[in-house]
């Protein structure tokens, strides 16, 4: 009885050693922190109602690049054109598709916070609307198109894929050459990647491009000290957390502001 004791002592032991070794390295080398709000983190959609599950955790919102205008006023993309040089870093072939297969591959994003992407989808957004009400368009498109406006101006996330390639060096070197402008902070991370089906009848429109799966950072889990924030379920929460991206690419926060109506420093 004794050894069995010692033996799960001591492989509890070591398991807390590999996720404490884990952290640590991870953590040796970070990206520039970065300040999302409730608009780039969401709760999980069934917070509150898995009562065996105490844990809590933020998700990432995001956005492709909205390229140029089209006729698509929505804001939820996953689509990304991208230049021929980081198009060909990945295993695709233009060649058309028959099967329709899609390939996918891991690969790195290159996202803008807040930046010259967010504007851009803006005034695109505000150019269609003006459009719509110049040409008489129905009442109820034109409703939709104010709605998406205003949430893409106050609710929507200001995080937006803008380039994509399969080694990480790629985009280190694209994102050198940027300019930045004031405000503008990027993050580059993991993603799951596919080549965008190719029809045969058609001449491709946008050759190059991608579809962004998903991020490999799908969770940042909230640490128990920040629970009681998130206490009252039924209530809009208005936060802003500072998040680190490690060597591995793991999240962590490391700070969490709750507000009563919107956060000043957005």
């Amino acid at each position: 009885m004794n050894k069995l004791l010692w033996g799960a002592a001591g492989l509890l032991i070591m398991v807390n050693c590999v996720v404490l070794g884990h952290s640590f390295y991870n953590r040796l080398e970070t990206q520039a922190p970065i300040t999302f709000s409730e608009r780039e983190l969401n709760l999980p959609g069934n917070y509150g109602f898995e009562k065996e599950n105490s844990g809590v955790s933020l998700s990432i919102q995001w956005s492709t690049h909205p390229g140029s205008a089209s006729d698509d006023i929505y804001y939820y993309r996953r689509e990304l054109q991208l230049s021929a040089e980081h198009y060909a870093t990945f295993g695709f072939s233009d060649v058309c598709d028959h099967q329709r297969v899609t390939i996918d591959e891991q690969g790195f994003a290159l996202l803008e916070f807040n930046g010259n992407a967010h504007q851009q989808r803006i005034e695109q957004l505000r150019t269609q609307l003006s459009q719509l009400e110049q040409s008489s368009a129905h009442a109820e498109k034109i409703k939709d198109a104010k709605d998406e406006l205003r949430q893409l101006e106050k609710e929507r996330s200001r995080l937006y894929i803008i380039d994509a390639a399969a080694s990480r060096a790629t985009l280190e070197a694209a994102l050198a050459k940027q300019k930045a402008t004031t405000g503008n902070q990027f993050l580059i991370l993991p993603a799951v990647i596919s080549d965008v089906y190719r029809q045969c009848d058609n001449k491709q429109k946008d050759p190059n491009t991608v579809y962004i799966d998903d991020l490999l950072v799908d969770r940042i889990y909230v640490p128990r000290e920040y629970h009681a924030l998130f206490s009252d379920k039924n209530k809009n929460h208005h936060f802003q957390a500072t998040i680190a991206f490690g060597k591995m690419d793991e999240p962590w926060l490391e700070s969490l502001e709750l507000c009563e109506k919107e956060c000043k420093a957005q």
